[in-house]
């Protein structure tokens, strides 16, 4: 496999995370809209790990950095702007 088809296969794979970045992002706001707390990190102080679901932010920020990284590998200077978004409305991260 030459240089240009895995540059072009981790370019894919980067859009693909940044889909599925954009997908649980709209699936944790329905549910923040139907009551839970959990994906901005308020109640992370106070709760631990006791409510159910309060990974979600963490796992959202995971993503993210796993996607900053790989665009990074790709050459590309500017920043996932979905995720800077949700790390500002997060506040603290």
């Amino acid at each position: 496999m030459s240089k240009a088809d895995r540059l072009a296969k981790r370019e894919q794979e980067v859009s693909g995370m940044m889909a599925l970045f954009e997908k649980r992002l709209r699936e944790k706001l329905q549910a923040c809209a139907s009551g839970r707390w959990v994906l901005f990190g308020q109640n992370d102080a106070v709760s631990g790990n006791l409510l159910a679901g309060t990974d979600s932010g963490r796992k959202l920020l995971t993503l993210a950095g796993d996607i900053d990284d790989a665009r990074r590998e790709l050459g590309y200077s500017e920043p996932f702007t979905l995720a800077e978004r949700f790390r500002a409305y997060r506040g603290r991260e």
